[in-house]
């Protein structure tokens, strides 16, 4: 059963949302959350009148899935990013399509025009389920993170909702809440959402290294210093200096 979560459902949220980030890439973070952070990101999705749904299986819940801003400025507005887990023992049971099938009724039926996935590029189901629901493939980013000793590609995928009638410029009044005054031409249904698939093959641009540090990797097309910065490690970036500012030189060849 597909309903809104209460806030009741937050351990359970908070428990498939650290066992994604503990054992799986499909989020780029390291450190489990804490139910302080869950509830501030609840209340937060409250205000700005964003949905968050869960799957409820046997009583308790086995999925979950949101959307929001794809992102903070204003022309952005008919545009949403989402994010989708499903609890590890009920993971090939097409609840992960269940819920993906909704977000996408709620966010069409609000005016969006398109709405965004940002999938690891390793992450063959969660690939297979979006193109299955009419998501084309529209970019990679190379190395975008790095996690478990390895680098890791971003794959950005897009639904195009029926363009608003009536798209207007202006911001958005209230907390950064997604569009819900514009009518879309029409409403999605789940059968109708199925028949829009989108043929738009994506593949990784590079072969990945096999361990950390390793800067062998073959160059990625929109990055000529490509070779992998050596000695790279997983973990929070400490200081208030250590981002770098400009990229490495380039080089002839693993150093």
């Amino acid at each position: 059963m597909l309903r809104p979560a209460r806030r009741e459902d937050l351990a359970a949220i908070l428990d498939i949302a650290n066992e994604a980030i503990r054992t799986t890439t499909a989020v780029y973070s390291y450190a489990p959350g804490s139910m302080d952070e869950r509830i501030a990101w609840f209340e937060q999705k409250e205000r700005a009148g964003l949905p968050v749904l869960v799957c409820e299986l046997d009583g308790g819940v086995a999925g979950f899935a949101t959307f929001g801003p794809f992102r903070p400025w204003p022309a952005y507005k008919y545009t949403v990013e989402h994010s989708l887990y499903v609890h590890r023992d009920r993971r090939r049971q097409g609840l992960g399509r269940s819920l993906l099938l909704e977000l996408m009724r709620m966010a069409g039926a609000r005016g969006c025009a398109t709405m965004v996935a940002g999938i690891d590029a390793q992450n063959a189901a969660s690939r297979r389920l979006h193109e299955a629901l009419g998501f084309a493939c529209v970019g990679t980013i190379s190395r975008a993170g790095y996690k478990f000793g390895t680098w890791l590609d971003l794959a950005f995928y897009q639904h195009l909702f029926p363009e608003p009638a009536h798209p207007v410029e202006g911001e958005i009044t209230g907390h950064r809440k997604v569009p819900s005054c514009p009518a879309p031409r029409a409403v999605y249904t789940a059968a109708a959402l199925h028949l829009q698939r989108r043929e738009a093959p994506c593949r990784t641009s590079r072969t990945r290294s096999s361990s950390a540090g390793n800067a062998s990797g073959t160059a990625s097309p929109c990055c000529p210093w490509s070779p992998s910065p050596s000695g790279a490690k997983a973990g929070t970036i400490t200081g208030s200096s250590t981002w770098p500012t400009t990229p490495p030189r380039p080089r002839a060849g693993p150093g």
